[in-house]
């Protein structure tokens, strides 16, 4: 099983400017599941430390290999134009 945590493009706030913090969360829940299961494969996309957007969002997901799941692009464009 393939699992792909997204930690999703931000604008700035104006209180932290341009700081971000790393995500903690899904690292630790990331390298829980990796020590706990030998089948799942886990990658962890933050978009912030790799300066991706929406776009780039879309193109990660495209480009990733699949085996019989269908296609998220179509939500992540549902969910970029709200």
């Amino acid at each position: 099983m393939k699992v792909l945590f997204i930690e999703p493009p931000k604008d700035p706030w104006f209180l932290m400017g341009e700081y971000q913090p790393p995500p903690l969360g899904i690292l630790e829940l990331a390298a829980y599941i990796e020590a706990k299961n030998e089948n799942i494969s886990i990658r962890v996309l933050d978009c912030q430390a790799e300066r991706v957007g929406w776009k780039g969002v879309e193109e990660y997901i495209d480009s990733s290999p699949r085996h019989g799941h269908p296609k998220f692009s179509s939500n992540l464009q549902r969910l970029s134009s709200s």
